[in-house]
């Protein structure tokens, strides 16, 4: 598929396209209902892949993790 998600469904401002999104999307277009494992099956039989959601902590704290790096390094040699 050359359209990314935005494209495509209103619900979507920033995402790529997961098993879930493929539902809708088939559901949506067709009004055919899949799992989310029979949508895993289809795109691998069609070589074609998808994305896993990654998630970033908001509350993160970029000082802790850069000592955490480094202090890490260390036991990594050790």
């Amino acid at each position: 598929m050359e359209k990314q998600p935005r494209d495509v469904l209103e619900d979507c401002v920033d995402c790529s396209w997961t098993a879930p999104l493929v539902m809708v999307l088939i559901k949506t277009l067709y009004g055919v209902k899949f799992s989310e494992e029979g949508i895993y099956h289809f795109l691998h039989r069609n070589h074609l892949s998808w994305t896993c959601p990654s998630y970033v902590l908001a509350k993160a704290d970029p000082e802790k993790q850069e000592q955490f790096k480094e202090n890490f390094q260390d036991v990594k040699k050790n």
